[in-house]
């Protein structure tokens, strides 16, 4: 490891964990250039795997949470939940006072439900129509761009709808009706918009949270390690998602 001009020799010897600018392929340890502003620091007794494994779920997660405010007693459904970024989202939300249900398929009901989900609803095969017991203030989506048509009848008035996989295409209801609030959640944006004070806040809320996972108030995923010659049946399973928790490659021994 190596600084460039101006950037602090503390930094040498550190662990360190990212997020990649996705507008790129993919980034290599020991063989990328970065910005010191994109750095977070790993606590001493979090495995690195562990950290490696955080920044792109749980820095979407606290985006996600940040979009939207909270008042005691609102109502949060997080749609697409057994995925990495919801099985933290869940976590977050409690943490700050939410009262959460979810929206999963039903093989990820045990787990949701020990992380402090209320209700666990199963995803439905046909998707129009359906529509929970209660509105809700907030609805998290992790699925699908196109979640937002059958989700956003579940929201109160003045309500907000948080689109994790992809923008929604069209506002779905007439002016002056709903009127809740559309958010987008995409950790690329930094990298093209963000300065040095959105790069301060987003590290140090990811430190705040390496250090949660570290001390066991926030509850790590299952991690499901392979070895880079497995690469290819990695990526089947994701592909299928045949399983609950996150996927880690190692690239060297």
């Amino acid at each position: 490891m190596a600084v460039g001009e101006g950037v602090s020799e503390a930094w040498i010897g550190q662990r360190v964990a990212w997020h990649q600018d996705l507008r790129h392929t993919g980034s290599f340890a020991q063989y990328s250039h970065l910005q010191a502003r994109a750095l977070m620091r790993i606590p001493p007794n979090l495995d690195s795997v562990s950290a490696a494994a955080f920044p792109c779920p749980g820095l979407t997660a606290w985006q996600a949470l940040e979009k939207v405010p909270f008042r005691p007693g609102s109502r949060m459904l997080i749609s697409g939940a057994g995925g990495s970024v919801g099985i933290l989202l869940l976590q977050m939300a409690r943490q700050r006072g939410f009262i959460v249900d979810i929206l999963s398929g039903e093989r990820h009901h045990p787990l949701l439900g020990s992380l402090g989900a209320r209700r666990c609803y199963t995803t439905p095969q046909a998707t129009e129509g359906w529509e929970a017991d209660e509105k809700y203030e907030v609805i998290i989506d992790t699925s699908s761009p196109e979640s937002y048509r059958w989700l956003t009848p579940s929201l109160r008035a003045n309500g907000h709808f948080v689109a994790v996989l992809g923008r929604p295409e069209r506002w779905p209801n007439e002016p002056f009706a709903q009127s809740f609030s559309f958010h987008e959640v995409a950790l690329a944006a930094l990298h093209a918009w963000g300065d040095d004070t959105d790069w301060r806040r987003l590290t140090a809320d990811g430190e705040r949270l390496l250090a949660q996972l570290e001390e066991g108030s926030l509850q790590k995923e299952t991690i499901i390690t392979y070895d880079y010659d497995r690469l290819a049946e990695a990526l089947h399973r994701l592909q299928h998602r045949d399983f609950t928790g996150k996927l880690v490659v190692r690239v060297a021994p």
